[in-house]
Parts: structure tokens; sequence; C-alpha cells
């Protein structure tokens, strides 16, 4: 989890629980872009793909709960599998304000150049958080973080790092069980001060 000490939990808990949702004619340019072009993102994906990897298969996927954890849920963009790899997460960032760019420009706050061939998406980073997420929920050992651009795509490859894991779990766990967000569920006093 990379909820600073600063951040207010209140107005977390308020998104993670949609308490204030915005109506569709209020959604922001920016989100439906990056909405829109998602299929796109996969499509590309899979062409530049198919030819390495055996029986390729890209599925949507929705909330995935894993049941070791069951107050935790992560949403990948896709799943992927393969008959060379097995299952892979997809994960797709689309940046309109960036959108005309590359994508390694687009991601040049997230990731880092390897040897001057590859990326690597730097550890703290909100991506990687969200990223080590859905791995953990969704059993997986492995993840393509897609970059998608007016461009093309960059794909960089993620591993789980149980260790990050079991750190972002007891800081989740906390968050939840322990902390903050059961006991607000269980009084609903937020609920009862929110305007909307």
């Amino acid at each position: 989890m990379s909820l600073r000490e600063t951040t207010s939990k209140d107005n977390t808990l308020k998104e993670l629980l949609n308490y204030c949702p915005l109506p569709p004619e209020r959604t922001p340019a920016q989100f439906q872009w990056g909405h829109d072009k998602a299929q796109a993102a996969i499509d590309l994906y899979i062409k530049k793909c198919q030819k390495k990897h055996q029986g390729l298969c890209v599925c949507k996927s929705g909330l995935v709960i894993n049941t070791s954890w069951p107050h935790l849920g992560a949403s990948p963009d896709g799943i992927r599998y393969c008959e060379c790899c097995g299952k892979r997460v997809m994960e797709i960032k689309s940046l309109f304000s960036k959108r005309n760019l590359p994508p390694h420009f687009v991601a040049s706050e997230y990731i880092i150049e390897v040897d001057g061939i590859k990326y690597q998406l730097k550890t703290e980073t909100r991506w990687h958080f969200q990223i080590q997420e859905e791995l953990a929920a969704t059993l997986s050992k492995s993840a393509d973080l897609i970059i998608y651009t007016n461009k093309g795509i960059l794909i960089i490859e993620v591993e789980f790092n149980m260790e990050f894991w079991n750190a972002m779990l007891k800081k989740l766990t906390d968050f939840y069980i322990h902390g903050y967000m059961n006991p607000k569920l269980l009084t609903q006093r937020l609920l009862q001060k929110l305007p909307c």
C-alpha cells in the first residue's frame, strides 16, 4: 500500500468505497480516453506477442479476490495464457496528457533503463504496488505492464516479489482490519458525514 502518513484516510476510504461517484457526464476526458484505448492496447499486445508464444490467449479480468486475504482484491486489465509461459497478469497504462509521445517517454518517472536495451519498473511507484497486489490476488508469478500511446506500446515484465508483498500485505491488513477501514464500515460514521 503506497498510502503516505499525510494522506487523508477518510478521503482514501471514500474513494475505495465509491461513496461519491462522478456522474457519467462529469467523467474526465483523461479517464475516458484511457478506458477507450484499453482494447487497442490489447490488440497491439497480442500482435506483438503471438509469434513468440504458442497458444496465446488473452482474457479480460474483473475483480479477483484471493481467499487467503478476503478483505483484499485486485482488478487486472487482463490475464494472458500461453503454452510456454503459463498465466501472466496484464496491466495497461495510457496517459492522456502524453498520448502522442513514445511509450518509454510517457513512463519515464516509473521505469528505469537496464543495460541500454530493456526497461524495468521502479519498485517505489504506485504502478509497482498495484501490480504486486494483482499478482498476489491471481496467484501469478509475473505480469506484463503495457504502456500505450498513439505511438505504440512498451511491454515491461514485472516479477512477483514475495518479500515486497509480505510488507505490503501487513500495511493493507492493518489499514483494513486493525486500524481504519473495519471500524468505519461497522459504524458508518464516514457515510453519515458525507455531503453528497
